[in-house]
């Protein structure tokens, strides 16, 4: 018994048009109508990518979800004309595709305020950082592990301060 396997046929590359999406750019009226025309055949998107309308991001677009998709944004049509990715419509920096140049993100407003400290506050602040962290690993680490050489050394209270023997004989 011979098995016969048909060879299925591709087009040449170059020899029709690319419609596939692309990253940053919207598609354009043509490019819709030919996605539509090519899901009607082939019932899958060309490419199987889309493109999100509010960040220009492309996402794939196959199987059950395509298929959820479509129905939740009533057709295809309505799918490549409106859809938009999860993050950006949980996020506030949505950025316009439409000049990719002029990019502008919705930051929230900064305060900075210089902090101004007398020495008995500074110390106990760097006291109770120590608690938590060395102030000097650089040191600590160099030194095999001893504190030897730290100017922070006398308001340390991590439980890592540790003198080398000759230093603590003395």
């Amino acid at each position: 018994m011979i098995i016969t396997v048909m060879k299925t046929l591709r087009a040449k590359k170059g020899s029709a048009k690319s419609f596939k999406a692309v990253k940053g750019k919207p598609l354009t009226e043509d490019q819709i109508k030919l996605f539509i025309e090519f899901y009607n055949i082939h019932k899958t998107i060309p490419g199987n990518k889309i493109v999100c309308n509010a960040t220009g991001k492309l996402t794939t677009c196959v199987g059950p979800w395509k298929d959820k998709k479509i129905k939740e944004y009533g057709g295809l049509e309505n799918l490549l004309r409106n859809y938009k990715r999860r993050e950006a419509t949980q996020k506030n920096n949505i950025v316009s595709i439409k000049d990719p140049e002029k990019v502008v993100y919705d930051l929230p407003a900064f305060k900075y305020e210089k902090i101004i400290m007398t020495d008995e506050q500074r110390t106990k602040f760097l006291a109770q950082e120590t608690k938590s962290a060395c102030l000097r690993p650089d040191i600590y680490l160099s030194n095999g592990r001893h504190c030897d050489g730290c100017e922070y050394i006398s308001m340390c209270l991590s439980h890592l301060k540790n003198l080398p023997k000759y230093a603590k004989a003395a």
